[in-house]
């Protein structure tokens, strides 16, 4: 077996933020936050057949999260890969694991006898956007609201970028300044996603 190639690649990242105060008529002084965030991941290496080789896992893009895409799991925004395991729903199935009788489901067809799970393994992508708007109301005793929106998206590639492929949250959040740091608790609401994330609350710390 021959050895893989080791992995060379570029990664391009950019982020801008602004901060206004706005103040209107009769009510208190507001701030709003906006941010904007790109990535881009360019392989450099190719195989001996010519075709790229793809980023390692680890160094791929992820979104998801309270630091990014608020509402959905943390690296949960597609790509995915479907992960099936087949399971007897009883305690039986140990006995019959020792004794082979377990069904291999790369080579049996389960029957009704067996439990199919599923789970979605995210395998992250190349390249990324991300914006998000947040208006920051405070309020006495070192407390404030803060209404959010935030969207973005995640592609295999730059040349898989869809606007099927943007992600859509929003929420509302409270922000407390204590003696020991901000405390932060987001509750977001997503919609138009992937099962694994379907409309979902969540809250965040």
């Amino acid at each position: 077996a021959s050895a893989s190639r080791p992995s060379s690649f570029t990664d391009l990242f950019g982020e801008a933020r602004t901060y206004r105060r706005i103040r209107t008529m009769g009510s208190r002084p507001f701030t709003l936050a906006m941010r904007g965030r790109g990535q881009l991941m360019i392989s450099q290496t190719t195989d001996t057949d010519g075709s790229r080789v793809s980023i390692p896992y680890p160094e791929r893009v992820f979104l998801g999260g309270s630091s990014n895409l608020r509402g959905f799991r943390v690296n949960h925004v597609g790509p995915y890969e479907t992960v099936c395991t087949y399971g007897r729903p009883d305690t039986e199935e140990e006995r019959r694991a020792q004794a082979g009788e377990v069904a291999n489901p790369f080579q049996n067809t389960p029957t009704a006898d067996y439990e199919v799970s599923r789970r979605y393994l995210p395998v992250g992508g190349e390249a990324s956007l991300l914006g998000s708007v947040e208006g920051r109301f405070g309020l006495p005793y070192g407390l404030s609201v803060v209404p959010f929106f935030d969207a973005g998206l995640l592609a295999p590639s730059v040349r898989d970028i869809h606007p099927q492929q943007i992600r859509f949250a929003g929420g509302i959040g409270a922000r407390y300044a204590s003696v020991v740091g901000p405390i932060r608790v987001d509750l977001a609401v997503i919609a138009g996603v992937h099962p694994a994330n379907k409309f979902h609350k969540l809250l965040q710390l």
